[in-house]
């Protein structure tokens, strides 16, 4: 496929600008992911990877998921990264053409700048309410390989961080920035757990990372999701083995840092009371899980303390609300991007696992919603389907995942 209309280019090094000016890869990866077991998926994007991937599945191409070589669950891809015209990504662009844009793109670009982490907050939202397309900036799209797997056990201990060779990258700069030798930056976000934050940098993924010579070679953790992306389009099999590898030694090295932190607790044991108050989250949705738990006669509990008392929890995203039932059965919301920008979020049901109970890697889809998934004593049966602010699901999502349950044979007696 050739470089669509209003498509703008750049690359991060000289030997990718041919692939930027193309506007694909221009390779099938098709016998590469059958030869490792991974799924091809095409035209749509994939449930319980939203904080990795773009909005858009036009941005994405030779997209697979399954065990990745050298790493665990996840996806690999090449990936067309946008940076808006300006205060995109510091550093040198090469070849560098902004998208032939609208009148509407030009005034208002597509990358929402209330997203950018911390500064968002101070800026003005968009205010042309027509539905974006893809392509529809003043932007230029970037050739990438990315490398995503889940990494639950950061999600209350290092929320956010980003490490590379940039000063800026807008989608990514962190409120808190620190420089490191040989010139790479650390970014973190609010809820840093700095004793984890220094056993990361006390172990040896700086000095792997730095050890590869990349014009990016970026780490990002956000929303319980770890991205490893480097420039270009990696297209050698053995190049891609490579990289999943590395991102499965990243998560190792994450895993590693934040578990000390963590506060197991026995699934049974309650968890502290939710105070509202302290939420990061619009008026109305604090509301909408007011009044589900009062419909249910659930208690909410408070969000953070749950990723604490089970650091490796199966569900994507980061939890922000949790009800629980008089049983002790859980039912968690969870975010991939942003609820105030993306306004839905990811709904699961979690209850004690029978005691030997497992399930492969990405779970069982043994229902045509509900993916079940058992590790570390807990049974996470979560949603492929995303929930508006009605929680109108909220009912069919717990028969679901109590019959899925029941089937499989994976919770423990009541």
């Amino acid at each position: 496929m050739g470089r669509p209309r209003n498509h703008g280019y750049a690359a991060l090094a000289r030997e990718d600008v041919a692939d930027a000016k193309s506007g694909t890869s221009g390779v099938d990866l098709g016998p590469y992911a059958a030869e490792r077991g991974l799924e091809v998926i095409t035209g749509s994007l994939p449930a319980g990877f939203r904080a990795a991937v773009p909005a858009w599945p036009e941005y994405l191409e030779n997209l697979m998921r399954g065990v990745l070589p050298g790493a665990g669950y996840g996806l690999l891809y090449h990936e067309k990264l946008e940076l808006p015209a300006t205060g995109g990504m510091s550093g040198t662009l090469y070849s560098k053409v902004t998208g032939n844009a609208s009148w509407k793109s030009v005034l208002i670009p597509s990358f929402n700048r209330t997203d950018i982490p911390f500064i968002g907050d101070f800026l003005d939202p968009p205010t042309d309410h027509s539905p974006p397309e893809p392509f529809d900036a003043e932007s230029a799209w970037v050739p990438c390989t990315v490398a995503a797997l889940h990494a639950p056990e950061t999600s209350a201990v290092l929320p956010q961080l980003r490490l590379d060779r940039r000063h800026h990258h807008a989608q990514y700069d962190f409120a808190n920035h620190r420089t490191l030798d040989g010139g790479w930056h650390l970014r973190t976000g609010e809820g840093t757990d700095e004793a984890a934050l220094g056993r990361l940098l006390a172990g040896p993924l700086a000095g792997v990372l730095a050890g590869i010579d990349a014009a990016l070679l970026q780490v990002v953790v956000l929303h319980g999701t770890l991205l490893l992306r480097r420039n270009g389009y990696l297209k050698a099999p053995a190049a891609l083995d490579a990289h999943a590898s590395l991102a499965g030694f990243a998560a190792a090295e994450l895993r590693a840092a934040c578990l000390p932190s963590a506060r197991p607790q026995p699934f049974a044991a309650p968890l502290p009371h939710w105070d509202a108050a302290q939420a990061e989250l619009p008026g109305p949705w604090i509301a909408a899980f007011a009044a589900l738990a009062t419909r249910l006669d659930w208690t909410l509990e408070e969000p953070r303390s749950l990723h604490l008392a089970f650091p490796s929890l199966p569900v994507p995203g980061t939890a922000v609300a949790v009800l629980r039932a008089p049983s002790g059965e859980r039912l968690v919301y969870t975010e991939e991007r942003l609820v105030r920008r993306a306004q839905v979020v990811r709904g699961a049901v979690l209850m004690a696992a029978a005691e030997g109970a497992a399930t492969p890697p990405g779970g069982v889809r043994d229902d045509d919603v509900v993916v079940a998934e058992a590790r570390a004593g807990v049974l996470a049966c979560w949603s492929r389907r995303t929930a508006d602010i009605t929680l109108g699901e909220a009912d069919d999502l717990l028969a679901r995942a109590r019959a899925t349950a029941s089937r499989l044979g994976l919770a423990a007696a009541p």
